[in-house]
């Protein structure tokens, strides 16, 4: 797969739209790659669709715990955004908030 300058792939867009019919088997099975690989921002795909879906989240445990270049995971970005909804889920499958946003409440 090939990124565009801001390093977002087909995938990053995909998400960030909100268009996750794109997301088929076909995708999961012939590009896993894709869905831990980073932009630019130190964003993955997970990171970009929390505001239109969490389904990923139980799709990729592993990036629950990924953080941006910001310092935050997806959990953060879904409180950050003030979606208890999605919260509840990524707190459902153990999602965690970075040690930077620990150490800011604490």
């Amino acid at each position: 797969m090939v990124a565009d300058n801001k390093g977002w792939l087909p995938l990053h867009s995909a998400v960030a739209s909100g268009n996750l019919h794109s997301l088929n088997d076909h995708c999961l099975k012939h590009c896993p790659e894709a869905f831990s690989t980073p932009n630019n921002d130190g964003c993955l795909p997970l990171h970009l669709c929390l505001h239109k879906n969490v389904r990923l989240a139980k799709r990729f445990p592993g990036a629950l715990h990924t953080t941006n270049k910001e310092g935050k995971t997806p959990l953060d970005i879904a409180k950050s955004l003030d979606r208890p909804d999605i919260v509840k889920v990524l707190e459902s499958v153990n999602a965690v908030v970075s040690n930077l946003r620990k150490r800011n409440i604490g």
